[in-house]
């Protein structure tokens, strides 16, 4: 108790000293604090929501429960309070991250370009939320935001996939250019962008080379792929499907609930092809212990896959 009157100390580091033992503590302690901290943030004065917004970051991940009411402050009215609220959540490690990237398609872009600046700062953290929003497709503004952010990130002002050499005939060739995208961790994630797009090309043997490599990618060409599962035409979507299933169990059953989705696709061969996924992956889940179609899966974002830790819930 007198450590949390000791938040509304008239001195800022006594402030911020009681913040920081409360972070040290851990969640379960700081459930209580960072809750009253968090009611605040609505307050009228902005100096008061400026200073809840700091001490929530002071406690960092012991906070993160709180997420969610720092998003909302991103949109203040005064520029103190969302800078505050930004660094906050940059504070909360994996949960902020999450909750950036989730800010990134936001009708405001006061808002979205916030949450971007934010997730740039986050180092390797920052980058891999940003290549896995591909996942909303490769049209959306969450990806338009987050390919932007990448490339800021990474000094490049565009991307050439080079693709090439995707379709040369030596294989060996095809394969050290899927190697040298892959190697580029969530970067990759700008090259794999132009590559998913060749789902529509016409040309059997050059998409199929270019999904040889998207396949390399791992997490990133699984989020590439399922984010073509709600395109407009049903030969890319199927396409999408079939490819995505040749992917690794780990990869692909983090986008589980997608491909269920799919089970009530318009286009018969995307039913067909998203039943015989369910089907398989019910197989796999009883046999290896692996979490089922009908379940939705959320990596737990320290690259762990999810038969190690991955957070599940029901749809």
């Amino acid at each position: 108790a007198a450590l949390t009157m000791r938040l509304r100390d008239a001195r800022g580091p006594a402030r911020r000293e009681a913040a920081a033992a409360f972070g040290r503590m851990g969640p379960t302690i700081a459930a209580g604090p960072s809750a009253i901290l968090a009611s605040h943030l609505k307050h009228k004065n902005a100096d008061v929501r400026k200073r809840c917004a700091e001490l929530l970051g002071v406690m960092g991940e012991a906070a993160s429960a709180q997420a969610g009411a720092l998003a909302l402050c991103l949109g203040d009215d005064d520029g103190g309070v969302r800078w505050n609220s930004a660094k906050a959540l940059r504070a909360m490690g994996e949960a902020g991250a999450v909750t950036l990237a989730s800010l990134l398609g936001d009708r405001d872009t006061l808002v979205a370009s916030t949450a971007a600046q934010a997730l740039e700062k986050m180092g390797d953290i920052g980058a891999r939320t940003l290549s896995l929003e591909i996942r909303h497709g490769t049209d959306s503004d969450s990806w338009r935001r987050a390919a932007d952010s990448l490339r800021r990130m990474t000094d490049l002002l565009r991307v050439a996939p080079e693709n090439v050499h995707l379709t040369d005939r030596d294989p060996s060739v095809r394969q050290h250019r899927a190697r040298s995208i892959a190697a580029r961790g969530p970067t990759s994630a700008l090259h794999v962008a132009t590559l998913v797009d060749g789902l529509a090309h016409e040309d059997t043997l050059t998409r199929n080379r270019h999904m040889a490599a998207v396949q390399q990618t791992g997490e990133v060409g699984a989020a590439a792929l399922a984010g073509k599962l709600k395109e407009t035409h049903g030969f890319v979507r199927r396409r999408a499907v079939e490819h995505l299933l040749q992917l690794g169990t780990a990869d692909a059953s983090v986008h589980a609930g997608a491909l269920s989705a799919r089970t009530g696709d318009t286009n018969p061969w995307v039913r067909l092809r998203a039943v015989e996924a369910k089907h398989d992956w019910l197989k796999k889940s009883e046999l290896f212990h692996l979490p089922s179609p009908g379940l939705t899966v959320t990596m737990n974002w320290t690259g762990t896959f999810p038969m190690f830790g991955a957070i599940i819930r029901r749809t």
